[in-house]
């Protein structure tokens, strides 16, 4: 599993969310 790829997603969720 890539945590990476999660911190990515997540980060981009909390932009979307701006």
């Amino acid at each position: 599993e890539s945590s990476m790829a999660i911190a990515v997603i997540v980060m981009t969720d909390i932009q979307s969310n701006k």
